[in-house]
Parts: C-alpha cells; structure tokens; sequence
C-alpha cells in the first residue's frame, strides 16, 4: 500500500515535471522564459515563476519597442548614409562644372574684350583713312 502511494506521488511528480518543462518550452518560443531549477521546492516554483513571468510578460512590450526603435532608426541612418553620400558626389560634380563654366566665361569675356578693343581700333583706322 505504502509502496503504491509512494509510486503515485512520483509518477504526479513526473507529470509535474515534464508539464513545467512543456510549459518552459513553449513560452521560451515566444521570447519568455521560466527557471530550470526542479530542486526549489513546488510552492515557491509557483510563486517565484509566476513572478518572474508577470515581470517577462510586463516588460516584453516596452523592450519590443525599443528594439524595434533601434532598427527602424538604423535602417533610417543607412538609407539616409547612402542619400547623403550621393549628394555630397552631386554636390561635388556640380562644384566642377560651375568652376568649369566660370573658366570658360572669364575666357569669353577676356575674347569679347579683345574683340572689341580690335574693332575699335579697325573703326579708327577706318575714318582716319577717309
């Protein structure tokens, strides 16, 4: 008889046990997690466990979303990285053509004037001849 009960009690034991480690598996799926340790004794596995998971289950939305701030904010940097690179090339392709087109402008003005001054100077010798 003794023997019996004492075979019951592990066997609840057991089921127990294998229930908790289900129960561990199936919430460290979702990111939360129970103690391992079967040696506590069982009123304090559920009352510390219990704890401890209300804790996971509370703090499990704020950390979401700061984790999910982070990468959003990261992938923001890299898409805004790679903007600001190609901007800087613009920006510096565009810095060459207007030194380009200053170059040839001042080149054309010092042209025009020196057209200029030779027309001047053909008109003068023009009317001085008639």
């Amino acid at each position: 008889m003794e023997i019996e009960k004492w075979k019951k009690v592990e066997e609840a034991l057991e089921n127990m046990q294998n229930c908790w480690r289900r129960l561990r598996e199936q919430l460290s799926l979702v990111g939360f997690y129970l103690t391992a340790d079967q040696t506590i004794r069982t009123e304090q596995i559920g009352v510390d466990s219990a704890k401890e998971l209300s804790q996971q289950v509370y703090t499990a939305p704020f950390v979401s979303k700061v984790v999910g701030r982070g990468i959003a904010k990261a992938k923001v940097e890299a898409v805004m990285e790679v903007q600001y690179k190609t901007k800087n090339f613009e920006i510096a392709r565009l810095w060459d053509r207007l030194h380009f087109y200053e170059a040839v402008n001042h080149k054309m003005f010092h042209r025009n004037q020196e057209d200029v001054k030779t027309t001047r100077q053909l008109k003068q010798i023009q009317k001085r001849k008639h």
